[in-house]
């Protein structure tokens, strides 16, 4: 009951803030979505349309924002598809999580007008993250459930200096982060985004309080979900991530205050939008919060698991899923298959 409350508490926000800031909410009841908390439920291949995006993300509790910075001893490409089909497969075997995207980005943009230049600041090759792995939880307990689960340190830790040679964890818990808009009405995106995407990343002025870091990014999200030519809006305002269910990283998981994004917006945009355009009116607003904005174009974006259960690229990885899809194989998305071979996933 009481994580019901929440869970209604934090929609009433949402919904609030979606109609102060932007005027438009997508959310309709009548979209039902199917949530089972038992970990040995079977995997269930989610319909690609008909979700009710903002409904869905908006229920999960916790989010956690994972900057990857790949290694650089192999091809990207190699990084990349290791990150998706290997450590993504891995992830999607350990209960708890809600959902889990990978955000596969290219290097930064600039495309602000001067008035803003001061805050593109420079990023060399080094600095520059290659993406972001994206968890939602829906409760306390499924968080801990994650956290606590063997294969954290039995496969997990292991297998990351495989894929980044440095990540930042961060959290975003409650109301400090929402999705305020998405037109797609599809829950499990894969491969490239149907519009363009973006991770607007921030570093907001680190001696302001945190309440009014989170009030100038709603401000700034709401602006944005409230324009025609914008397709998905969701916040996030980040805060360091507890690690002691970590203690034996095997690669660092903080970046130091001074160069540490502290906000992001997941920004989609209709096809030749000028994104400058769009940006500029509500970063004129920030300006005395703002200390840095990097932008990174999403170039592919795939879900690993949704409503605590993995999906079909979860399972078998992204090339098996194109060919599925592209053979037509039904077959291969049957309930009694996906049992047989996999038995009762995620694992308990």
């Amino acid at each position: 009951m009481k994580n019901e409350k929440l869970t209604s508490s934090r929609r009433r926000f949402l919904q609030q803030t979606a109609l102060a800031g932007a005027g438009i909410l997508f959310i309709n009841p009548a979209i039902g979505f199917s949530r089972n908390s038992d970990a040995s439920h079977d995997a269930e291949i989610m319909p690609a349309d008909g979700q009710n995006v903002p409904e869905i993300e908006n229920s999960a509790m916790y989010c956690t924002t994972v900057y990857a910075w790949l290694r650089t001893d192999i091809p990207l490409e190699v990084g990349h598809n290791y990150w998706r089909d290997i450590h993504g497969t891995l992830v999607s075997r350990i209960p708890g999580t809600w959902l889990y995207r990978q955000l596969h980005w290219k290097p930064a943009i600039s495309v602000l007008s001067s008035r803003f230049q001061r805050f593109v600041k420079p990023l060399s090759d080094a600095d520059q993250p290659q993406g972001i792995a994206h968890t939602f939880y829906y409760d306390e307990a499924g968080r801990r459930k994650f956290e606590n689960h063997p294969f954290i340190k039995k496969y997990l830790l292991d297998d990351e200096p495989m894929l980044v040679r440095l990540n930042a964890t961060l959290w975003s818990k409650d109301d400090n982060s929402g999705t305020l808009k998405d037109t797609s009405n599809n829950m499990t995106p894969q491969g490239k985004p149907e519009n363009d995407e973006y991770a607007v990343s921030f570093i907001l002025d680190p001696e302001l309080s945190a309440g009014k870091r989170k009030q100038s990014l709603i401000n700034l999200a709401g602006s944005l979900a409230k324009l025609e030519k914008t397709t998905r809006v969701r916040y996030h305002l980040l805060e360091d991530y507890d690690d002691d269910h970590f203690p034996d990283t095997k690669v660092p998981h903080h970046r130091p205050v001074a160069v540490r994004y502290n906000a992001w917006i997941e920004l989609g945009v209709a096809p030749q939008t000028d994104l400058a355009t769009i940006l500029e009116p509500g970063l004129s607003n920030m300006m005395n919060e703002l200390d840095t904005i990097h932008i990174y174009p999403i170039y592919d974006k795939y879900t690993i698991m949704a409503g605590g259960k993995p999906t079909i690229v979860g399972l078998k990885g992204y090339p098996a899923y194109q060919t599925i899809l592209a053979a037509g194989a039904k077959n291969q998305l049957q309930q009694q298959m996906l049992d047989d071979v996999y038995g009762k996933v995620p694992l308990g």
